[in-house]
């Protein structure tokens, strides 16, 4: 009886343990009340499971009860949750076996489950507490993000932790199932722990290498950014060019005009007057929303779209991307845009429908429709699969426009109507300030 007390309570200690941890590394994506439940049925089952007493059946229990429980109610990519759920189960293994070592002198009988209630009870207590106290210190040392690197090399770190778990599992077995002496279990000790710094080093490593990836990501988009504000330059320098000559022109043009208006040469006069109606340097500058730095994005693809042969619709309401930095303006827009060009401009019914509005007292909905020919092919995580063939360069776009999304705590919906042949682009953003 007192022995299933203590595992009741090993077991809901290891549940809140591995609750915490996904909080603080991964984002929800359920309601809490059903994350909660989720886990609570989970770890009923890994204790229904613990009766058989076979180590090798609680491990991979406890591994895929982990990783539903991570799938279903976190944002992770499949290999990440693999990655981190693997660490959890060697953390797990890991603190029993030095609980167990830790402990070995007080019990002699310690192995075979010989031991007394007041060590049963300290075994659980010592190794949960170990248990708590690495998954919330890696908690703060590292938090893999959704946008990551490449397949191959998170296969090729999630090899160790995979290892580990199973020489945790042979550590774990000897150290319960056999009397060990003590220079043993010091050994064992040893190994665990470097075992464990190890995995700590690779979580470490990835998360480097993450940081480099996103430092890449972000000197792209500045790079973008400064091309953007390059090209609105131009066009400003262009258009003041053309008025520098018409100013320089316009006496000759007055003498002209009172030449034909004194000859009475109405007809002429009225078709000379047309010709400087159209003359590039007296049009106006389009002015297609009151944001500065969004006006340049758009008149810029307007620009784009009409060479192309695509009509646009853009629908900026007022003040609506006011608390939107000009870093995120041109990281959502002119990303989507560029897209929406793209498949737009190889359909028989070219358009691209733009429009960005107030939704509430707080948030804005932006919505992107764009005509398509098909469906486009789409990973995982919602990321549109690049054709271009250096995969390397490309396929950028869409994942900096989820880090400027995720950066407002926003969403973005993406998918495709195959009856009206068009793609849609929904995100909702967050003013929280």
């Amino acid at each position: 009886m007192w022995a299933l007390i203590c595992y009741a309570f090993v077991l809901t200690s290891e549940g809140i343990t591995a609750w915490s941890y996904f909080e603080q590394v991964f984002e929800r994506k359920g309601s809490r009340k059903v994350e909660i439940w989720m886990f609570i049925l989970g770890y009923s089952l890994l204790f229904a499971l613990s009766q058989f007493k076979n180590v090798l059946i609680n491990t991979v229990a406890f591994l895929f009860v982990n990783l539903i429980l991570l799938f279903s109610n976190f944002a992770c990519k499949k290999l990440i949750g693999i990655i981190q759920v693997a660490f959890l189960t060697v953390v797990m293994g890991g603190t029993e076996v030095l609980a167990s070592v830790l402990l070995s002198p007080i019990s002699p009988d310690f192995g075979a489950y010989k031991y007394d209630l007041s060590v049963m009870i300290s075994f659980a207590v010592l190794g949960r507490l170990l248990y708590f106290s690495i998954m919330q210190i890696s908690a703060r040392l590292f938090k893999p993000t959704k946008d990551g690197i490449d397949t191959s090399t998170v296969l090729l770190l999630s090899v160790l932790p995979l290892v580990s778990v199973l020489i945790t599992m042979t550590i774990a077995y000897i150290s319960i199932t056999t009397r060990i002496k003590p220079i043993v279990g010091i050994l064992m000790a040893i190994s665990v722990i470097a075992l464990l710094m190890v995995n700590i080093l690779v979580t470490v490593v990835y998360n480097h290498i993450q940081k480099m990836y996103n430092d890449r990501l972000e000197l792209e988009l500045i790079a973008q950014k400064a091309e953007i504000n390059t090209e609105n330059y131009k066009i400003l320098k262009d258009h003041y060019d053309h008025q520098r000559v018409l100013i320089h022109d316009i006496r000759g043009h007055m003498q002209v005009m009172r030449g034909l208006l004194e000859s009475k040469n109405y007809d002429e006069l009225e078709n000379y007057l047309l010709d400087m109606e159209r003359d590039p340097a007296l049009q106006k500058i389009a002015r297609l929303c009151d944001n500065t730095v969004l006006n340049v994005i758009l008149v810029h693809h307007a620009s784009i779209c009409k060479s192309l042969g695509i009509d646009v619709d853009f629908d900026i309401r007022q003040h609506s991307v006011d608390f939107i930095s000009a870093h995120d303006i041109t990281a959502i827009f002119d990303n989507l845009l560029t897209n929406a060009e793209e498949a737009a401009k190889n359909t028989s019914e070219k358009y691209i429908k733009l429009s960005a509005t107030q939704q509430g007292e707080t948030g804005m909905l932006i919505t992107i429709i764009n005509s398509c020919d098909s469906a486009p092919d789409m990973d995982e995580d919602g990321n549109i699969k690049t054709k271009k063939k250096d995969k390397e360069h490309h396929g950028v776009g869409l994942k900096s426009v989820r880090q400027a999304v995720k950066r407002y705590q926003g969403v973005m919906r993406m998918y495709y109507n195959e009856t009206e042949r068009r793609f849609h682009c929904v995100i909702r953003l967050i003013n929280s300030i």
